[in-house]
This record gives C-alpha cells, structure tokens and sequence, in this order.
C-alpha cells in the first residue's frame, strides 16, 4: 500500500536554514538553549532539534547513529585533537571512503 502523502502543517514554520545555522553557532558560542529558543519564540526541543541535525539539515551532512560508547570514545578523542566531534567523525569517514576507493578496504 503506498503511503499517504504528508499534509501541509496548518502554522507556517517559525525557522529556516538560516536560522538554523544561527541557532548552531549561538549553541557554539555557548548561549543556553532556553536563551536561544526564547529569542526566536520557539521551544527549547525545536532549538535540541536543529542542534541534533533532526530538522533543518545543511546539504551535505549525513547523519549516523552512534551508541553511547562510540560516542563518548569520539569526543574524548576529537577532545584531544582539538577538533569537533563532527570534523573528527568526517575525517574518518573520508579516510575509510579513500581507502576503499584505493582497494586497501
């Protein structure tokens, strides 16, 4: 059975990609996620959305799954590099992909 198409939500969206970007780089720069929804009148789990790349998603990024471990490992790691988690998990990613294209997989 093919499923329904989605019907238009009724209340236009208060954020955008913009936004979104904003909203990261003010988390980055360490304002509460309550500050930050109050400033743009939305919840403080609209603001945890766009923070966890569940909506407004910069093309290009791809989301995996991590369990807690192999997160915790990935930031104790990116940590001591000196880097994000997301620019760590990137690079090893394009070093797995290199090595796959190179047939040393």
């Amino acid at each position: 059975m093919p499923r329904p198409e989605p019907c238009p939500h009724p209340y236009p969206s208060k954020l955008t990609f913009v936004i979104a970007e904003e909203v990261r780089r003010l988390r980055r720069s360490g304002v509460a996620v309550t500050e930050i929804a109050r400033r743009y009148s939305v919840a403080p789990s609209s603001i945890s959305a766009v923070l966890k790349m569940h909506v407004y998603v910069p093309e290009g990024v791809i989301a995996v799954g991590l369990e807690r471990l192999e997160r915790a490992v990935l930031r104790e790691i990116a940590q001591e590099e000196r880097v994000s988690d997301e620019q760590l998990a990137a690079e090893l990613i394009r070093k797995g992909l290199d090595r796959r294209t190179l047939g040393q997989g």
